[in-house]
């Protein structure tokens, strides 16, 4: 009877067991069935994505590639996933599979030396049927936007390159009241401060430079008004307390016919001003000696004609009387005669030696 207690708890602990391992078998096929069905749902994503994947285990071997993949790099052909992508005979130094392996997502990029392209990479864990883990990978083809960010760095380059050339000090404020860029003439223009350039803060520099300015009032007022209307050009002058003058001009900054913000060049004219208005005194006193060296020469031919015209008409008469046209003259007379002469003609001789001069200064002198 004991036996037969024995083999009946036996048997019921058989038949616990036998129902427990088909409880956990089907709990298993239902488990497969539902990774296989998230498989099948992942291989018909990966099959119509864009993106390239490709899914490899932890030997390397490759265990898929969507169409993309395939166009990229051709068929797999049996191939571990360092000799199909890359043509190495050995794991990729750079390959961060064994962080996936170890559960972890890891986003990076590649060049392939293969096509020439660079892609954007996410590789992710990604569970088996058996347990062992594979890594999903996906590949975005960047290149182009690699091109493009290429060209737009060299742009970058060559505007900053152009804005530091320049003798003019620029600046640029957006909408929001922030400098988005500017130039070190400008700063040093300016004369501001580092702790303010590097605010960016539009504000602050207008703030401290009102004090340079003979009217920060008019200036301050020409900036606002400007910020208020996005499409106004402006072109006016600023004069310094230390007496530096800045031409300033002012344009909308447009993108696609749409302001974002207003651009700002200035302009140290100080010295050609300095330059022009010397020039301008010189001129001024040009025409005055040529107007006081006229009056000078009309002044000396006025008074040469006033003193010839009578010393003329003194020499004729005093060479009629020495040739006696009138009679004879006593000894005394002739010598009074002879003086007035001799006298008339020295004096006749130094008004023309004044008209040969007055020719001379006028370029009229002929020899």
């Amino acid at each position: 009877e004991k036996r037969n207690l024995a083999e009946e708890e036996v048997r019921k602990i058989n038949e616990d067991l036998d129902h427990r391992v088909i409880e956990r078998t089907a709990q298993l096929e239902t488990a497969k069935g539902a990774l296989k069905a998230e498989r099948d749902k992942l291989t018909n994503i990966m099959e119509s994505m864009g993106d390239g994947a490709y899914i490899v285990n932890q030997t390397c071997d490759i265990e898929y590639v969507n169409p993309v993949i395939e166009r990229e790099f051709g068929p797999v052909k049996g191939r571990k996933c360092y000799k199909y992508l890359n043509d190495r005979d050995e794991v990729c130094p750079w390959c961060p599979n064994q962080k996936v392996f170890a559960g972890k997502t890891v986003r990076w990029e590649w060049y392939s030396t293969k096509n020439k392209k660079t892609y954007e990479l996410l590789n992710t864990p990604l569970q088996n049927q058996d347990g062992t883990i594979s890594s999903l990978e996906v590949f975005r083809d960047i290149t182009e936007r690699k091109y493009a960010e290429a060209d737009l760095e060299k742009s970058l380059s060559l505007l900053h390159a152009t804005l530091e050339s320049t003798a003019d000090g620029i600046l640029v404020v957006n909408n929001e009241g922030k400098m988005t860029n500017f130039n070190k003439r400008f700063i040093d223009m300016w004369r501001i401060p580092e702790s303010i350039a590097a605010s960016m803060d539009d504000n602050q520099a207008l703030a401290f430079v009102l004090d340079q300015l003979k009217d920060p009032e008019g200036f301050l007022a020409k900036v606002r008004e400007l910020y208020s209307q996005p499409d106004a050009e402006s072109y006016d002058v600023l004069e310094f307390k230390d007496g530096r003058v800045f031409e300033r001009y002012s344009r909308s900054q447009l993108i696609v016919g749409k302001s974002i913000g207003r651009v700002w060049s200035f302009r140290d004219v100080t010295e050609s001003r300095k330059a022009e208005e010397e020039l301008i005194s010189k001129s001024i006193l040009n025409e005055e000696l040529v107007r006081v060296n006229k009056m000078k020469s009309q002044f000396l031919a006025n008074v040469s004609h006033e003193l010839r015209t009578p010393l003329n008409s003194i020499m004729g008469f005093s060479e009629l009387l020495i040739e006696k046209s009138f009679g004879e003259l006593n000894e005394k007379q002739t010598q009074y005669v002879n003086y007035i002469n001799t006298s008339g003609s020295h004096l006749l001789h130094l008004i023309n030696n004044i008209l040969d001069l007055s020719k001379i200064e006028a370029g009229k002198f002929e020899l």
